[in-house]
Order: structure tokens, then sequence, then C-alpha cells
């Protein structure tokens, strides 16, 4: 397998790579089968992606989605049109998938929107609420960033702070800050914060 490194403006072709470093605007053009991923600026993935590990400190934006073992978002902005599946998605950023994530552990700290998200672990913090002192009523997008907006989280351990959503799925399930939630069906247990709005609650058995 091959190596490809991009300084400045550059593109990857398809194929199989053991790494792939990207340190300014890098586009990859094919379906790509690469070990590792590095970038620190742009990527555009114009095909499949599927890795090992990647660590991104820039944007990436994704036109088919990705398979990956591990995602890490250290500082930067992750955009797809499509699906992400992962072993672990750890977020210190921008989410906006117009697809569904699909990953066994889910650590967001950040903002934005997602359709749906299913998993073992889940735990999202809006990014008003990491960073104290610095509220806002920007808008991204058309949507206030003060909380994470998706339409239904799945998963056996859920904990969340600050999110919009319409329905939660799950065994062990908390809510917390200012979330707005449609419904929430739980087997366990359920703890909910005086701050946030829930419409329905059912406890399965």
């Amino acid at each position: 397998m091959r190596e490809s490194r991009i300084n400045g403006l550059g593109k990857v072709h398809k194929g199989k790579f053991d790494n792939i470093l990207i340190e300014g605007i890098g586009i990859l053009g094919g379906d790509i089968e690469v070990e590792n991923i590095k970038v620190h600026g742009l990527m555009l993935a114009k095909g499949m992606l599927k890795v090992s590990d990647m660590i991104l400190n820039g944007t990436i934006r994704l036109a088919k989605g990705i398979d990956a073992n591990t995602i890490q978002i250290d500082n930067g902005t992750i955009i797809s049109k499509s699906k992400i599946y992962a072993s672990l998605l750890d977020c210190k950023g921008n989410i906006r998938i117009k697809g569904d994530i699909n990953s066994e552990t889910v650590k967001i700290y950040g903002k934005g929107k997602a359709n749906s998200i299913v998993g073992d672990s889940i735990f999202i913090k809006s990014k008003s609420q990491t960073e104290k002192g610095r509220r806002t009523n920007h808008v991204m997008n058309g949507v206030a960033n003060n909380r994470f907006i998706i339409s239904r989280i799945e998963g056996s351990v859920i904990d969340v702070d600050s999110i919009n959503c319409k329905r939660i799925e799950g065994d062990f399930v908390k809510v917390k800050g200012k979330s707005i939630v449609g419904q929430i069906y739980y087997t366990k247990s359920l703890e909910i914060d005086a701050d946030c709005k829930v419409d329905k609650i059912v406890r399965h058995d």
C-alpha cells in the first residue's frame, strides 16, 4: 500500500493507503480505504471513505459517508450528506450530518445537528454549556446554536445536555441543561433536570 502527503493543495485518487496526511486542502477523488488519516485544514471526500483511525483539526466534507474505527475531532467540523459508521466518535467541535450516526460510543462536546444517533453509550454536551460565560444567540445555518439538534437518539446509556430532540429511547437516560425533548422511552432509570422540557415519558418493563 501507499502513503500520501498533501501540503498546500492536492488530490488523492481512489485506492488503498497506509497513511494520508493533509496540511492544507486535500481532495479525495474516489473511494478510499486507508489505515490512518490526519487532517489539518480542509478535506473533501467525494467517494466512500473507509478508515481505521482519523484525527481532524479543521473541516471535512463527506459526499458518501464514512466507515471508521475511531473518529477524533479535536477542533473542527465534520459535514456529511450520508451516514457515519464508527466504533468511537469523539467530537470536540461541530457536526452537520444529514444522515444517521451509528457508533458504539459517541462523545460530542460541541454544536450542530444530525438526523439520528444509534449506539451503546451516547454523551452529548452542547458547546454553549461547555464554554462558561460565552452565551450567544448566534445562528448557524438558520438554527440557534445553543442546543444540539437531533430527531432521534437510541442507546443503552444516554447522557445529554442542552439538546433539542424529538425522541429518545434508552435503558439509562439522563437529560440535563435546558433540553427540549418530545418523547422519552426508557427501561431502567431516568433523570431529568428541572429546566428541561419533556412532552411525553414512557417506561417499558
